[in-house]
């Protein structure tokens, strides 16, 4: 969240809005009070439209979203909003196309794309995401083939996952797990707590070297480009079993989706994503 949130008060990208796909009681607290002692207000919040909440509360979570309430960046009374109806308003009302980066599993997307028309839209999901979607970045698979946590962790996850891959209309890249797993970040905020959130929730959460799936999924969905943030893209179609969340990429040269295959060494990415983390450089 950190690399988005310098993307959109640094790099002149518009951060529209940010769904949870997995709601615990303080995770939107959380979010919005990193967001704003970032900076950032009044982008919204989404939490998860299925049910897919587990028991208990993560304490890097409750201990953020205590620190918000404490610095008064949040209530603690905030109410969020569906996060298919915000997809659903956000992509309404966009006026040109919009990028979606999903760095947790896919409910939330196969939730819009199966939405019907309603008050906010005439159009279905599906027709919503062929019009205002330019581009789905996904971090999320194993690649070539394989299983992640992102596409076979629960039920929901592999069916939603299955039905994404399946039904998506535009284009998609797929990060995978064995991109970010020896990629680590989270150093230069070390010692930072508790003034920076981040590096109190790093610190809650037991490391300062986390692998870095996530970062990196942002990362190539912010430079737009895979070739100019250090990847080789593989083009094709990918595939994720109904039954077990495991998936399967096809080769094709002239394929509309591709995953990334790493063309750097890993101190590339990890600089990119720990000199954007540190606000001192921002």
């Amino acid at each position: 969240m950190r690399v988005f949130d310098w993307a959109h008060l640094k790099n002149n990208q518009r951060l529209l809005a940010v769904m949870l796909n997995c709601t615990f009681s303080t995770s939107a607290g959380s979010l919005q009070s990193l967001m704003a002692s970032d900076g950032i207000t009044g982008v919204p919040i989404g939490t998860s439209h299925t049910s897919n909440v587990p028991t208990g509360s993560p304490s890097f979570q409750a201990d953020l979203r205590t620190k918000g309430i404490a610095a008064g960046y949040i209530t603690g009374s905030e109410t969020y909003t569906d996060a298919v109806t915000l997809y659903r308003q956000k992509l309404a009302a966009a006026t040109g196309l919009v990028d979606i980066v999903s760095i947790g599993l896919l409910n939330n997307l196969s939730d819009l794309l199966q939405s019907a028309a309603d008050g906010i839209s005439s159009l279905t999901g599906l027709q919503l995401v062929a019009a205002k979607v330019n581009h789905l970045w996904v971090m999320g698979g194993l690649y070539s083939k394989g299983a992640e946590h992102n596409f076979n962790a629960t039920s929901v996850g592999i069916a939603a996952s299955s039905y994404v891959v399946s039904n998506w209309p535009t284009p998609i890249t797929y990060l995978g797990y064995e991109v970010g797993a020896t990629v680590l970040t989270g150093s230069t905020v070390s010692g930072l707590q508790p003034g920076d959130y981040l590096a109190q929730a790093m610190s809650d959460y037991g490391t300062f070297n986390r692998s870095s799936w996530d970062p990196m999924c942002g990362m190539v969905a912010i430079i737009g480009d895979p070739q100019k943030a250090g990847y080789m893209p593989v083009y094709g179609s990918n595939s994720v079993s109904a039954v077990d969340g495991s998936n399967i990429f096809t080769p094709d040269a002239s394929g509309r989706d591709r995953y990334l295959v790493k063309g750097k060494p890993d101190s590339y990415y990890a600089g990119w994503i720990n000199t954007k983390i540190l606000k001192s450089n921002w």
